[in-house]
Parts: structure tokens; C-alpha cells; sequence
């Protein structure tokens, strides 16, 4: 399984964009195009705060 990162928009709350209409058709493209397949992964530092 291969993993990569996707930047978010500066100033960009994670759950907001993860949640958006934007990220949908980003994500459905690269999905779609048989790119990637998707599974979000969150995750935490040692003080459980997400990163």
C-alpha cells in the first residue's frame, strides 16, 4: 500500500476541507482516474493532539 499527503489550502481546518465540495471533486478525480484509492487516515501526536 502506498501513502501520500495532500496539502491542504492555507489556513484550512482538516475536518472542514476533508468535508468539503472541493475536496470531494479533487478526491473523485484522482479516485475516477484509477490514481489512488481512498482511505483517510488521521494522525495524532504523542499528546493526542491530530497532526
Amino acid at each position: 500500500m502506498q501513502f501520500f499527503e495532500i496539502d491542504l489550502p492555507d489556513g484550512a481546518d482538516p475536518e472542514t476541507y476533508t468535508d468539503s465540495d472541493e475536496a470531494r471533486a479533487h478526491f473523485v478525480d484522482l479516485v475516477s482516474s484509477g490514481f489512488i484509492d481512498f482511505q483517510l487516515v488521521r494522525r495524532f501526536d504523542s499528546n493526542g493532539k491530530e497532526v
